[in-house]
């Protein structure tokens, strides 16, 4: 064992006998604890915290991981229940990493407390014989890594760009839509989902500039101007418009029976999360709600572990393709901002240019069809016209079909 690991395991020895005495000492009261702690319980990390970049941390901590265990005395009982939420952080944190959880056996005792970097209590209640209560737990990503790496895997632990989220609500069938108006619990559940992750989001704060700049009539339209000013305000690469439906409310509670979810990347219109989530009896429609936003950051996290993939791959292939612009220079300018921001193209060159066309030959990660896709998200049509690859470029800004018509803001919101 390391240094520095020999020195965290006796740190967290340590301080495990100063949460047993707090525990020994709350033990001899009758009444059951009812107080949220919020207490950082975090090892002085022994590789400094410096040399482990913030966004790397934020991919190997799992948080809001629920631990209960009940024991002889409060002691025993935290332990097993903290116990338990490392084994079941470990399992969360492989599949966001982009391996097969049932593949990859829990390390024991000895070897997890390797793993754990730090445990940080979010929640808790106890009694003489319950703990009950929240963590968050980060792991050293070396271990992890190396761990993934002798079952056969590799770690997709890179981040991916910022996202900025657009929860829109649909409190009953054929009511009105809503993105900032009160109540709106699907933003509720967004604003209070675990932050750390692979795909970093944000979800706008709902103030005057971001009620100017879009609502949800133009988020559901996937309007590209508002679209492009929120995403460009929180300096985020793009949106997710996250839609929300409350189906086949029940006549005496009034709460629906499911929740219909679509989700959709502004600029990939084609990647598109569709799912249902029942409101089980017993179950909040807070708790509906929550386990919707965890379905489809998971989307969100596959989404990345194939893009990831395909780039870290490093396969590539050159593509010829003839770019129409007769519009002019303005469709040209257009053309090339696409092609230096597109992730799919790993460089690109100009051949030829003349007023009415542009010869490039790009070199991209992937098949032509992807690039297509990605393109698509610019205004921009990749089509093949025979053995060629040609790029249409629009000739003005238009949203998609939809139902739901744009709409100008005005004073009053017009949700």
């Amino acid at each position: 064992m390391a240094a520095s690991q020999r020195f965290t395991v006796k740190w967290m020895d340590r301080m495990r006998k100063i949460l047993q005495r707090a525990a020994n000492a709350m033990a001899g009261k009758k009444a059951v604890c009812l107080t949220v702690l919020w207490i950082a319980v975090f090892v002085p990390f022994p590789v400094k915290a410096a040399d482990i970049p913030g966004a790397m941390l934020s991919v190997y901590t799992v948080s809001d991981v629920a631990v209960d265990a009940s024991a002889p005395n409060a002691v025993r009982a935290r332990e097993e229940a903290l116990a338990n939420g490392q084994r079941d952080a470990f399992r969360i944190l492989v599949t966001r990493l982009g391996a097969p959880a049932d593949r990859i056996p829990v390390p024991d005792p000895a070897a997890m407390n390797e793993l754990v970097l730090g445990v940080a209590i979010l929640e808790e209640k106890t009694s003489n014989v319950r703990y009950i209560g929240k963590a968050a737990f980060t792991f050293f990503p070396d271990g992890v890594r190396d761990l993934l790496r002798k079952a056969g895997f590799t770690a997709v632990d890179v981040p991916a760009r910022p996202l900025v989220v657009l929860p829109v609500w649909t409190p009953s069938p054929g009511a009105p839509s809503r993105l900032w108006d009160d109540p709106n619990p699907w933003k509720t559940a967004w604003d209070n989902r675990p932050k750390a992750g692979l795909v970093p989001l944000d979800v706008p704060l709902g103030d005057l500039e971001d009620v100017t700049a879009i609502d949800a009539a133009r988020a559901s339209a996937m309007d590209p101007m508002a679209i492009d000013t929120i995403t460009q305000r929180y300096q985020a690469e793009d949106a997710l418009i996250a839609h929300a439906e409350a189906l086949s409310l029940d006549r005496s509670s009034g709460l629906p029976t499911e929740i219909r979810i679509r989700a959709t990347r502004g600029q990939d219109r084609d990647a598109t999360f569709h799912d249902t989530v029942p409101v089980l009896g017993g179950l909040s429609l807070e708790a509906a709600l929550n386990e919707a936003v965890t379905r489809t950051v998971a989307w969100l996290e596959r989404g990345w572990h194939d893009e990831y993939s395909t780039i870290a791959s490093g396969e590539t292939q050159t593509l010829n393709l003839r770019v129409h612009i007769s519009a002019g220079l303005e469709n040209w300018l257009a053309v090339r901002k696409a092609l230096d921001k597109n992730r799919n193209i790993k460089s690109w060159a100009l051949d030829t240019l003349t007023r009415t066309e542009a010869l490039v030959s790009a070199t991209i990660y992937g098949d032509a069809e992807r690039l297509s896709s990605s393109l698509s998200a610019d205004g921009l049509q990749m089509i093949l016209e025979g053995e060629q690859w040609v790029i249409h470029p629009a000739t003005h800004t238009q949203a998609p079909p939809s139902s739901l018509t744009p709409v100008p803001y005005n004073s009053q919101y017009p949700e």
